[in-house]
């Protein structure tokens, strides 16, 4: 068949054999080595996506361990249900006191015992100025105890610079043995 072929048509042939033998060698031992490497590197981007979302999940564990153990330690009772009251009563009197606050009345609420927890509370009457009044529920937002404001009233005093507060604070503490 190629002795009935002239010299250009011979070379024409032999040109396309090799293309075709070039073809056939790409695609039966060059291409799968290919796509095994495109694989490869996918799997290293998909990696690497994971990684960076395992990190951002460590960082974060680590933020809510570390705020667990504030709260952890700001609730668990550090002593008899006396020695607590007496501790949070002066954690209030402090507060008022640096606040500026004049205390007119101290209504303090039985104890609230649940299963896991108890509830300290306490109704104070008090006169102060707005200013003073804004630094004290600040203090008590930044306080390690955890006390918050269960139920707030304001009233404008005759003078108008001075305010009747009527607020009710709470602790919670864990019970013992229920914080681990």
């Amino acid at each position: 068949m190629l002795e009935n072929m002239s010299p250009r048509e011979r070379r024409l042939a032999a040109v396309t054999f090799a293309v075709v033998c070039a073809a056939v060698v790409y695609r039966l031992v060059f291409f799968p080595e290919l796509a095994a490497v495109w694989d490869l590197d996918e799997r290293v981007a998909a990696s690497s996506l994971d990684l960076v979302e395992m990190e951002k999940a460590v960082a974060l564990t680590e933020g809510i361990e570390a705020r667990y153990k504030a709260y952890e330690t700001a609730i668990s009772q550090k002593g008899t249900d006396l020695e607590e009251w007496i501790a949070f009563l002066k954690t209030v009197s402090d507060l008022t006191a640096a606040n500026e606050m004049k205390l007119v009345s101290q209504e303090q609420p039985p104890i609230e015992v649940g299963p896991y927890y108890r509830l300290y509370s306490v109704r104070l009457g008090i006169q102060t100025r707005p200013v003073w009044l804004a630094r004290f529920l600040a203090s008590l937002e930044e306080s390690d105890e955890l006390i918050r404001v269960e139920d707030i009233k304001i009233t404008a005093l005759d003078d108008a610079e001075n305010l009747a507060v009527n607020v009710k604070l709470t602790k919670v503490v864990a019970a013992k043995g229920t914080v681990k």
